[in-house]
């Protein structure tokens, strides 16, 4: 629902993927709106549901019952610490897309900077048989915000700490609720909200927006889709940076056209048809928000 989730969408679409699903994990029912988790974002949950409808595509979730335990560096899934780890709510939401949606066979993820949740997601991912795509690791954040509004993607700031900023909000600074999109059918309008002071100390205020209504309504064709020029630039933003031996993301970025793109599996070879021809229109599932992003 936020920002960098939709903006990988675009990303995944320029290259050659479909999106056939979304998947959101939320907070418990009747429980607070910010669980200040290390690795979701759950402010503005309450109309991350109608972003299915304004992308007219089947939204999957879940609510988090875990926290975070194993905080180290690594992530080992075999480690008896993990059993309620908020990643698990995570692995739990993806299997159960994988079960109602067998062809995924990627993830997109908007994932800009942080490595902790990078691992934690690549351990998702890789029990499943999943590939992660994040278009948006280790891009420049001035350069690929400037690319965000230059590409009609419309966004809200949901929460905000009074405290520096990274240009993307990548510290947790800022988070956003996406209104609008090329690839939404269908717009989000909110009717009502207010704003909630999650802490106020002598060192830092925290506020948040609760949205109390919001509604849809259906956009002009001439809206709906990105165009020749939003897709090239996005095709021309560069090719990620993967320094320090970060290369677990899986990118694809190649000069293929997207009718001859094979699918993508965990291992980032094509995966071939009963005839031996590389299929087409490899299935990705778009996970939102699970990085701060999980976009």
């Amino acid at each position: 629902g936020g920002k960098d989730s939709c903006m990988a969408m675009m990303h995944c679409v320029a290259n050659g993927h479909e999106i056939v699903a979304l998947a959101n994990l939320h907070p418990p029912d009747g429980g607070r709106d910010e669980l200040d988790s290390y690795m979701y974002q759950t402010v503005g949950h309450d109309a991350v549901s109608l972003l299915g409808e304004c992308a007219e595509l089947p939204m999957v979730r879940r609510a988090i019952t875990g926290g975070a335990r194993a905080t180290g560096p690594d992530y080992d899934a075999t480690n008896a610490e993990t059993a309620d780890d908020e990643v698990e709510d995570l692995f739990a939401l993806l299997a159960d897309v994988k079960e109602r949606f067998p062809d995924i066979e990627a993830v997109s993820v908007g994932a800009i900077l942080s490595n902790y949740q990078r691992v934690r997601v690549e351990s998702v991912c890789s029990r499943l048989g999943l590939t992660s795509l994040a278009y948006l690791w280790r891009q420049d954040q001035t350069a690929l915000l400037d690319q965000m509004i230059n590409s009609g993607l419309h966004a809200i700031i949901v929460k905000n700490e009074k405290y520096g900023c990274h240009v993307c909000g990548e510290g947790g600074e800022f988070e956003t609720l996406v209104l609008d999109c090329p690839l939404f059918r269908r717009r989000l309008v909110i009717d009502e909200m207010e704003t909630v002071v999650h802490s106020d100390d002598g060192f830092m205020k925290v506020a948040y927006v609760r949205v109390r209504r919001a509604h849809t309504v259906a956009k002009s064709p001439e809206t709906v889709g990105m165009s020749a020029d939003c897709t090239a630039m996005l095709l021309e933003f560069g090719t990620p940076a993967q320094s320090d031996g970060l290369d677990g993301f899986e990118i694809q970025r190649d000069d293929t056209p997207a009718a001859e793109s094979g699918h993508f599996l965990a291992d980032g070879g094509a995966a071939e048809s009963d005839d031996g021809t590389e299929d087409a229109e490899p299935s990705v599932c778009a996970i939102g928000p699970i990085l701060s992003v999980a976009e």
